[in-house]
């Protein structure tokens, strides 16, 4: 239908998880593509989809979505290899969710305040082993995406109010994981404010040779991908447009080295030719294996 994709994710198999927003950002619901159609999961209901994510870990999905009350619901659904069934899990404050190793990981504020990020260990059954999940600290401005890289070094950035992207080490997510506490305070990696205004980050992934991908939003405007080369250890000094919309663009994910962006009620693979007729406006693809042709060198 006309409902935009907003997150999805793959199960081992192959099976398609993804969550969808009404025009008036209500729960669309959440669905599974597979090669016998679409199923619906759990139907559109009266909650809305702010920074609903849909991810997979083992043979659980987990979900979320928030009520009239701005009470914040996080669901699994599993054993997806078995009789699955859906659970209200946690009312942890969230707006997106990310899992790493097993674990899941929560960007929150309670109300409207400054994000925070949750964590929580995954026991066998799919449930959260830390509920609510564990305070690893606040972060800046309000709750935007997490993204981890191939080292577990952590990625965080702001919805609004930070056009910041900041960054810890794996060595400090485990110290706050076991007690600490992570900071904004000297792991600001880039602030991207002169090259795009206002806004925020909606969706990040960071890919095999460390280049940030970021679908961004000052929401009167339209949205774009864009990608931050990086040179060196630690300076990304470099920003290329991939893509742009009329619309709001979803989620940016890389699945077996292709990468995939949602956009509208589609998701798109933008490493192929696009069909017309396309939401899209434009795109970059040159300059982003341009891009990893340099870092690689």
């Amino acid at each position: 239908n006309s409902d935009a994709v907003v997150s999805y994710d793959w199960t081992a198999n192959g099976d398609l998880y993804y969550s969808t927003s009404t025009s008036s950002y209500g729960f669309g619901g959440v669905y599974r593509s597979d090669s016998g159609g679409v199923t619906t999961i759990a139907p559109a209901d009266s909650g809305f989809s702010s920074g609903m994510s849909t991810v997979v870990s083992g043979d659980y999905v987990y979900f979320n979505n928030s009520d009239s009350a701005n009470t914040q619901f996080i669901y699994k659904y599993g054993p997806t290899g078995g009789s699955a069934a859906i659970t209200q899990i946690s009312t942890t404050a969230n707006s997106s969710l990310h899992v790493s190793a097993g674990s899941l990981y929560i960007t929150g504020a309670v109300g409207f305040d400054t994000n925070h990020i949750y964590f929580s260990a995954l026991d066998s059954s799919g449930n959260m082993i830390n509920n609510p999940g564990l305070d690893l600290g606040e972060t800046s401005g309000y709750s935007g995406p997490l993204a981890f890289d191939a080292a577990g070094n952590l990625y965080y950035a702001p919805g609004s109010g930070d056009t910041s992207i900041y960054r810890w080490s794996s060595a400090e997510v485990l110290s706050a994981v076991s007690g600490g506490s992570l900071s904004v305070a000297g792991h600001q990696l880039l602030d991207y404010g002169t090259m795009l205004t206002g806004g925020g980050a909606s969706s990040m992934v960071v890919d095999e040779n460390g280049v940030i991908l970021l679908t961004w939003t000052n929401y009167s405007d339209p949205s774009a991908l864009v990608a931050f080369n990086a040179e060196g250890d630690s300076d990304y000094l470099d920003m290329k447009t991939i893509a742009t919309s009329d619309g709001r663009l979803g989620q940016v994910s890389i699945r077996d080295g292709e990468i995939f962006l949602s956009e509208g009620n589609s998701i798109y693979s933008i490493d192929q030719v696009i069909p017309e007729p396309s939401a899209l406006l434009s795109l970059g693809l040159s300059g982003l294996l341009m891009m990893r042709r340099k870092r690689q060198a």
